[in-house]
């Protein structure tokens, strides 16, 4: 006979345990933060679920088994990550494994995932190129955003690039009011299908910075008026973020139009972004 395990949501859609991992995942899937874990007993599952996502450490009799990982299949299998529509915050035993009886359950401060994505047609046509970003945290998250190009760029540049730039600068400057209002779920790790992006984000720019923001053969890099203030904004999220102990915050890039459910959602707030844009 095989073995039961039992699911346990301690912050989703909607919390509980769940006898199997389709109606688990319903709940955590797409869901920024969520945490969720899998359990032979039924009795250590309902107190996982109990603890709810404020709670810190979770102590019981034989502990779950063998931690978590979702890829934005149908899938569950040990690990210890959520990467598709959410964030597993949970740890494993210091050996790796799943913890043996008597073992413990301790959260960490989990990533604040969003998903980026931008969006445009003809691109490169100038103010005929209908254009728009959208920034997706999760299901019903008041952050979501689907916005054209024309109420944020009066540069008369829509190109796709602008595009997928203004939703990343979207996302850091709503990670930066959350750090000033004290309202930051923890460090922030942005998902984005752009290459272009996360290098203009991560690899390149200090290179530009120390060479008067030109290439190495001496050209005037291309959107410098948003990266440039871009790259200040990451810099004083990371300052905020060394002081809490928090790292830095991340970016990961993912496959466009692939099943990242997460990248999907932006995508459809890029393009409702677009039919919106006032040409």
């Amino acid at each position: 006979m095989a073995r039961k395990y039992y699911y346990a949501v301690a912050d989703g859609r909607s919390t509980g345990v769940y006898d199997n991992w389709g109606a688990c995942e319903s709940q955590v899937k797409g869901y920024s933060g969520a945490k969720f874990q899998k359990f032979s007993s039924k009795s250590e599952a309902a107190a996982f679920a109990n603890s709810g996502s404020g709670s810190s450490s979770y102590s019981g009799g034989s502990s779950y088994s063998g931690g978590n990982s979702y890829s934005g299949g149908s899938s569950y299998s040990g690990g210890g990550s959520y990467s598709g529509g959410g964030s597993y915050s949970g740890s494993r035993s210091s050996s790796g494994r799943s913890s043996s009886s008597r073992g413990s359950y301790t959260s960490s401060k989990s990533s604040n995932n969003v998903y980026t994505d931008g969006a445009c047609r003809g691109n490169g046509q100038s103010r005929s190129a209908a254009s728009g970003y959208g920034v997706y945290y999760g299901e019903n998250d008041s952050r979501n955003v689907s916005k054209p190009l024309s109420e944020v760029d009066n540069s008369g540049r829509y190109t796709n690039q602008r595009a997928e730039l203004h939703a990343v600068k979207h996302a850091l400057d709503n990670e930066a009011r959350s750090l000033r209002d004290g309202s930051s779920k923890g460090p922030i790790n942005i998902h984005s299908d752009s290459s272009y992006s996360i290098g203009s984000m991560t690899n390149w720019r200090d290179n530009w910075k120390s060479n008067g923001w030109q290439s190495s053969t001496g050209e005037p890099i291309k959107n410098r008026d948003l990266i440039e203030p871009m790259s200040r904004q990451l810099d004083s999220i990371n300052q905020s973020y060394g002081e809490k102990g928090w790292g830095k915050a991340q970016f990961t890039k993912v496959q466009g139009h692939s099943d990242n459910y997460g990248n999907n959602r932006a995508d459809q707030l890029a393009n409702q972004g677009a039919d919106r844009m006032d040409r």
